[in-house]
Parts: C-alpha cells; sequence; structure tokens
C-alpha cells in the first residue's frame, strides 16, 4: 500500500491547499456540465414536441381545406342545375351546352388548386361519369366504388384512406359528396368526386424537414402500420411497407408520446409521435 510523502510541511500544505480549491471547482463542472446537458436533451424533446405538433396541425388545416373546396364546388349553381341531364338518355342541345358549362367549372377549378389530379360529376342513376376534367373518362362506369356509394347513402361528404388508384395509375384518396338540385334540395344531381394528387399537396408537405436535420423526417402510417408517404430512407415506400418501430406501432393505436428508441432501419433515433 502506497502511502504519499512529503518533504516539508510547505509541500505538504500546498497540496492540501491544492485539493481544497479544485475539489469544489471539480463539482462544480461536473455539476455544470450535467445541468447542460439535461437543458439541451430538455430543449430537443420541446423543438421535436413542437415540430410534431405543428405537422400535425397543418395536415389537420390540409384535410380542412379539402373539405371546404369540395363544399364549395358542390354548391355551384352550375353543376346543381344538371339535375334533368342525369335522367335523360338522349341529351338535347341546350342539355350539351349545360355539360359544357359543368365541365368548364370543374376545369376551372381544377386549373385554380393543384391538390387534385381529377374532378368529375358521377351520374346518381346510372353510377357513370357525366363530366369530367380529363374528358377520356366521361361514360365511364363507377357505381360499385366506396367513394360514389357511400355519399350516395349518407349524403354527406366522405373520404378514403390513401389507396393505390387502377384508373390513375398512382396512389390516391378521394373526397366525394353528393350536389343537390337548385329546384329541390333533396334530389341528388350528381356525386362530385375529387382525386387528390398527393405527390404535389401531401407529400409535399410531409417532405418539408425543418428543424430534423440531416437525417430526420416526418412519416404516416395507416391502421395497419403501412408507411403512406415517401420515405428519405426507403425507396416506394407508400402501401409497400410496413413499419414495426416503436413510434409507428404506438401512433398507430393512437397513442401520442416522445422516445429513444430505433427507426424502420434499426437506427437510433429520438423520436415524437401521434
Amino acid at each position: 500500500k502506497k502511502v504519499i510523502k512529503f518533504n516539508s510541511i510547505q509541500t505538504r500544505l500546498t497540496f492540501w491547499f491544492l485539493a481544497i480549491t479544485l475539489i469544489p471547482l471539480l463539482s462544480v463542472l461536473v455539476i455544470t456540465y450535467f445541468q447542460r446537458v439535461n437543458v439541451i436533451e430538455t430543449w430537443t424533446l420541446d423543438k421535436l414536441t413542437a415540430i410534431r405538433d405543428l405537422k400535425v396541425s397543418r395536415l389537420d388545416d390540409w384535410l380542412l381545406e379539402r373539405e371546404g373546396d369540395m363544399r364549395n364546388l358542390a354548391g355551384d349553381m352550375g353543376l346543381r342545375k344538371l339535375e334533368s341531364i342525369a335522367k335523360n338518355t338522349e341529351l338535347s342541345t341546350v342539355d350539351h351546352v349545360r355539360l359544357e358549362a359543368g365541365r368548364n367549372i370543374l376545369l376551372r377549378f381544377f386549373k385554380r388548386y393543384q391538390a387534385y389530379s381529377e374532378l368529375s360529376l358521377i351520374n346518381p342513376a346510372n353510377g357513370k361519369i357525366l363530366i369530367s376534367t380529363k374528358q377520356m373518362r366521361e361514360g365511364e362506369e363507377r357505381s360499385l366504388e366506396p367513394y360514389f356509394k357511400k355519399p350516395l347513402a349518407t349524403r354527406k361528404l366522405v373520404f378514403t384512406d390513401i389507396f393505390y388508384s387502377r384508373y390513375l395509375s398512382e396512389n390516391t384518396m378521394v373526397y366525394s359528396i353528393p350536389v343537390f338540385s337548385a329546384g329541390n334540395e333533396k334530389i341528388i344531381v350528381g356525386i362530385l368526386v375529387a382525386h387528390i394528387d398527393l405527390h404535389s399537396s401531401l407529400y409535399k408537405m410531409l417532405l418539408d424537414r425543418v428543424g430534423l436535420g440531416k437525417t430526420g423526417e416526418t412519416l404516416i402510417v395507416n391502421k395497419d402500420v403501412i408507411a403512406l408517404n415517401q420515405l428519405r430512407w426507403h425507396d416506394n415506400a407508400p402501401l409497400r411497407l410496413q413499419i414495426h418501430a416503436q413510434p409507428a406501432v404506438r401512433s398507430a393505436r393512437g397513442e401520442t408520446g416522445i422516445v429513444f428508441t430505433t427507426d424502420y432501419r434499426n437506427e437510433p433515433i429520438l423520436a415524437a409521435f401521434t
């Protein structure tokens, strides 16, 4: 066992003086270090939570904007006056003029807003497209589609989950709402259908990575924990990649929180979810 020996009283006093002086200093430095770490960690957690809540707010606004668009368009008098056309099997010259006017209403709206890939009005009598921003679709039948049957049955606005559309050959979601007659609110003139252009609207919004650094990202999943948007570190993820990472699984269960865990790449992350 080694014992510290001093050659003189002066050396011993100097040693203890330095020890007494440095120990509190080291204690202060250690405490300051951990306080700074705690502050940085708290700031990071607060920042990530704020980003998450902002994303949720923007997503809510985006959904409400689509709903407002549909209600405004469904209330257009040019569309509400197409009641007689939906019932007729043979169209008169006047009917063709009204159809053209209705088509132009959809086209003007379509050009003004970039959130949509197609707008159409479906005949409630036979489920066939009366008018569309893609004119080659007119006459095609949609009677079995949920976005036609549900608003016809409920007489209310509905929207679908994100799905792959065989008509558009891309992922989309659909808003649809009944258009009621200008003369009789009980009569449905047609079902107004809007296919959403996810790439120019929802995906574009989620690709905003401000505050998430060089590796962070925002993702959304459905109830089956399948990715619905483009991911930073996985190609062709929408509707193909099922995510088993804790934040996605817990958010799909309806939970909200923040956690240190691993992501779908098994990389360590800090995630805020809801």
